[in-house]
């Protein structure tokens, strides 16, 4: 199967791997399913792009997981991160995980950090509207911020209320010099879809001391 991560299996802030069928990310317990196929289809039809934030060209996937049982109710931040298999979430700043609404919690470093927010304007994976203009005189086009922007669209506009959780994780921690920090970090953009009620979105990954400096 295709190495999406440069994060090893020891490093990787998750619990199970992730792997793509058709171009789809999904966790290797969790194959695409025949209730999947609207969402393969929409997502799959959306441009290809990268990650936004941080310095590195790091590709997004679509990434789609039917959960063991029906999300029928609001999807509070720790069903997501339950679902999403985040092994050692830890933040020093969001103090109340069980809602479903989080500010993001802003940057500080040399704390614990991860980050779980429903903030559009402060998430990391897609363009931002505000700076659209600026950013595509600067990129390759075969990445235009445009189709980020397209990206991030529609993925609200298939999703339950709208509502995406942007989520933050950092790999294990290694010693550099006299501080000890990730060097990668993985990124998702997911919701709850209006048709399947799929976990649905996107994933991607950035270096940690380009994104986080």
């Amino acid at each position: 199967m295709q190495q999406m991560f440069p994060i090893s299996a020891e490093d990787f802030p998750l619990s199970e791997r992730i792997v793509l069928t058709g171009g789809i990310a999904h966790f290797e317990t969790s194959p695409l399913s025949g209730g999947s196929k609207v969402d393969v289809e929409t997502l799959s039809a959306l441009p290809r792009t990268r990650c936004w934030g941080g310095a590195c060209d790091c590709p997004v996937y679509a990434f789609i997981l039917t959960p063991e049982r029906k999300i029928d109710g609001p999807l509070l931040a720790a069903d997501v991160l339950k679902v999403l298999r985040a092994a050692n979430f830890k933040s020093d700043h969001i103090k109340d995980l069980n809602t479903a609404s989080i500010v993001y919690p802003g940057y500080h470093p040399m704390t614990a950090n991860d980050e779980i927010h429903t903030s559009n304007d402060e998430q990391a994976v897609f363009c931002k509207e505000s700076d659209l203009e600026r950013k595509e005189g600067e990129v390759d086009k075969e990445f235009l911020p445009s189709d980020s922007l397209r990206w991030h669209n529609a993925l609200r506009a298939c999703v339950r209320d709208g509502h995406l959780y942007y989520v933050l994780l950092h790999a294990k921690p290694h010693k550099h010099g006299d501080h000890s920090f990730s060097e990668w970090v993985v990124l998702f953009a997911v919701g709850v879809s209006n048709r399947t009620g799929n976990l649905i979105g996107a994933v991607t990954y950035q270096a940690c001391h380009n994104f986080c400096d």
